[in-house]
Order: C-alpha cells, then sequence, then structure tokens
C-alpha cells in the first residue's frame, strides 16, 4: 500500500516476466513500472510515499533498486555478488533492511539511501531472513533459520 492507502504496488507475470505494476486501490489505472527481462519482485512502499524499493535481477543477481513512484529514477542500491532480497524501509524513510546471501549464508544487512554503504547487522553464518523494522524504527525483527539445514 502507499502510505496513503489510496494506490497498491505488486508484481505481477502478465507479461512473461515478474514486473512491478501500480494501480488504484479499486484495481484501476493499473500501470507497470520495471521493463526488463529478468524478474523484478517484492516491492515495497517508503513510509514518506517518495519511493519504492525492491529486487531485480536486471543486472545478473539480484539485487536493491529504488524508483520514484511513477517508475522513474531507478537506482541500484547494492553492489554485492550476493543475492540481496525483501528490502524493508525504516520508519524515516533513509535506510533500507534486507537480505542477503550467498554460498548457504544469510545475513540481514542494513544501507542508507545517503551513503549506499551495506552494512552486516547480523553475524555471520545465523542465517536471520525477512528483516523488517519496528515501528520507531530502532529494532529489527527477522526470521531465524535452522542452522543444520541448507
Amino acid at each position: 500500500w502507499s502510505p496513503d492507502a489510496k494506490q497498491i504496488v505488486c508484481t505481477s507475470e502478465r507479461d512473461g516476466h515478474r514486473e512491478i505494476y501500480v494501480m488504484n486501490r479499486d484495481g484501476s489505472d493499473q500501470r507497470r513500472l520495471t521493463s526488463s527481462d529478468r524478474d523484478n519482485t517484492d516491492p515495497t512502499w517508503s513510509p514518506d510515499g517518495q519511493w519504492i524499493a525492491f529486487n531485480s535481477e536486471r543486472d545478473g543477481t539480484s539485487q536493491i533498486y529504488i524508483m520514484r513512484p511513477d517508475g522513474s529514477k531507478q537506482t541500484r542500491l547494492t553492489q554485492s555478488a550476493s543475492f540481496d532480497q525483501r528490502p524493508s524501509w525504516s520508519s524515516d524513510s533513509r535506510r533500507l533492511v534486507f537480505g542477503a546471501g550467498s554460498r548457504g549464508e544469510l545475513t540481514v544487512m542494513v544501507i542508507g539511501l545517503d551513503d549506499s554503504e551495506a552494512r552486516a547487522v547480523s553475524p555471520r553464518g545465523t542465517r536471520q531472513v525477512r528483516p523488517n523494522w519496528s515501528p520507531d524504527g530502532r529494532s529489527l525483527v527477522v526470521q531465524q533459520l535452522d542452522a543444520r539445514k541448507p
């Protein structure tokens, strides 16, 4: 949902690839925001309504991107060799938390819009995924996967 609850952002495969669409809350005025031959998924609106964060595989691996709600200014934030996924906004719309993984390791990362420098906030090897901010922006909740399973 957009912060004003007037629009919905979602992923759809209706054009052959997973692309991001925005529409009015009643389903009218559906518009595709992304267009590539690779998947674009997990869109989430910033609390201030200025940005939509999402995953895109357009450069080979899943990375975190942001764009304006009209699809303009699509900008890659992460530059890692791992797959980065499921971004979640801080309450001040200045940071994103996301999951990052490679070779069986899963780590929670935070990146600021101002510095674009991602940093780990969970220890290596903890296998934590699907992070989300608390409403006050001071804490994170994550899903802990069983360390014994691949």
